[in-house]
C-alpha cells in the first residue's frame, strides 16, 4: 500500500525532496551494507534500487533514525 496524497500536493518540490533523500540513502546504505556485509556494495545494487525497500527509509520520520 503506497500512500500518494503527500506528493500529489506539491508534486515539483516533493519529487526533488525524494530524490534527493533517495540519493541520500543510496550513498548511506552503499557504505552502511559494505561495512556490514564486507563487500563494495555493487553486488547489493539490487536490494538498495527497489523502490519498495528504499519505500522502509523513505518513509520514516528521519532516515538517519535507522543508522
Amino acid at each position: 500500500m503506497h500512500d500518494h496524497t503527500y506528493a500529489d500536493s506539491n508534486s515539483n518540490s516533493q519529487s526533488d525532496y525524494l530524490r534527493h533523500l533517495y540519493h541520500r540513502l543510496q550513498h548511506r546504505l552503499r557504505h552502511w551494507m559494505s561495512f556490514w556485509m564486507g563487500c563494495d556494495g555493487n553486488q547489493l545494487s539490487l536490494l538498495y534500487m527497489r523502490p519498495e525497500n528504499a519505500a522502509v527509509f523513505i518513509h520514516g520520520s528521519n532516515p538517519d533514525d535507522y543508522f
